[in-house]
């Protein structure tokens, strides 16, 4: 469920490691030269920041889920958050700092802290994704369970726009912005078969980009050149299991 573009060009994905536990990985766009970056439980959810220096990421090592960074090679990890539970990091393009969410009820909503570490600052009062604009002044936040997504200030206040998803914004939790911050790319979902969307900010039409027949995207990134897409897509299979005589 997590992709990303490194400043390099490279790839950060969620991938299973040999003992089935979630980790991250990197590799170059073209696949080549894969290798598992983190190590323990539960690692995921990569956020390379703009400058290149550090990698924000979700993970359980600790038992519960805290946001942690690290050198883009994985290497030096710190503990970042240190509350009930911490979510969805994303780093800002100058690399100084991050936005987070929390669903716990003492500290529900999108956080903003230092990269460094330090105090984190409340920027939204709902728990969710966020998303930093390539030029750093905005946010946008959103939540499967919310019906809009939303462009904040960076440092919080007044919503500056928001967006109906239920009126084409996509019926997936995947958006991000495009390259140039101009418009917000997104996953529509018809028929169990997924693609990404375009809505320009200046009240265009929304445009389709992909044009798949089959699958579903669970993730996708787009490079900070915004000439190409990196995607997670597959489909889905489960069974209906009956039980008898149950005690």
């Amino acid at each position: 469920f997590g992709v990303a573009w490194a400043v390099d060009g490279s790839l950060y994905f969620e991938a299973p490691d040999s003992t089935e536990d979630t980790q991250i990985w990197t590799a170059a766009a073209d696949g080549k030269g894969r290798r598992q970056i983190t190590t323990g439980r539960l690692n995921g959810k990569p956020a390379p920041c703009g400058d290149g220096r550090h990698l924000v990421f979700l993970s359980y090592r600790a038992g519960t889920p805290h946001i942690w960074r690290s050198d883009p090679d994985g290497g030096n990890v710190r503990q970042l958050t240190d509350g009930e539970g911490e979510w969805n990091p994303a780093c800002s393009p100058d690399g100084s700092w991050m936005t987070y969410s929390s669903p716990a009820p003492k500290s529900q909503g999108v956080w903003r802290m230092p990269v460094e570490g330090g105090t984190p600052e409340r920027i939204w009062d709902r728990s969710g994704w966020s998303r930093i604009s390539p030029d750093g002044q905005s946010v946008l936040v959103g939540g499967d369970a919310q019906t809009k997504v939303t462009i904040i200030p960076a440092g919080g206040g007044p919503p500056i726009r928001s967006f109906d998803r239920a009126s084409g914004l996509g019926n997936a939790g995947a958006w991000h912005w495009s390259a140039d911050g101009s418009a917000l790319l997104y996953v529509k979902t018809a028929g169990g078969v997924s693609n990404i969307w375009q809505r320009p900010l200046d009240g265009g039409e929304p445009k389709q980009l992909t044009a798949f027949a089959a699958e579903r995207i669970t993730a996708f990134a787009v490079s900070r050149d915004g000439k190409r897409l990196a995607l997670a897509r597959g489909t889905t299979s489960s069974d209906v299991v009956l039980i008898r005589d149950l005690k």
